[in-house]
């Protein structure tokens, strides 16, 4: 049996649990969008080293050269514009964890405030019980 002020903070702990699910879904969301900023910044790392690798070893004629100067300034802007998405991606995850630490204490604070109430009231129907036993063996004796 509950009374309404747990029946209360039950729906209370309800709504702040589907908050925490939402926001374990959108942390879980941020950190596969930070995992694929991260795989991309790393693969156009790998392949602008590798391309100044073989155009250094490579004897190239001037326009080669400046074509070659060319393609690795512009990967180098790429490799800056995917890092600055990447430190965008990382703290998008670090606001969603946090998002989600908050909605975990809230309803945590909740959960064991709704036990709270739930054993006080269990402890107010066994001295009811009890009461009423006792005034019955009382009766009896009369």
């Amino acid at each position: 049996m509950t009374t309404s002020k747990t029946s209360r903070f039950e729906g209370l702990r309800d709504l702040a649990d589907g908050r925490e699910t939402q926001a374990v879904r959108s942390l879980a969301e941020s950190l596969h969008a930070l995992k694929v900023k991260e795989a991309q910044l790393q693969e156009l790392r790998d392949y602008l080293d590798e391309y100044q690798r073989e155009a250094n070893a490579a004897a190239l004629d001037a326009a080669r050269w400046e074509n070659s100067r060319r393609f690795v300034a512009n990967l180098s802007d790429a490799v800056t514009l995917r890092a600055s998405e990447l430190e965008a991606a990382r703290a998008r995850y670090e606001q969603e964890a946090d998002r989600w630490r908050d909605s975990h204490r809230r309803t945590q604070a909740l959960e064991q405030l709704v036990d709270k109430y739930y054993r006080e009231e269990l402890k107010e129907i066994e001295l009811r019980d009890q009461k009423e036993l006792d005034e019955q063996v009382l009766r009896r004796r009369k």
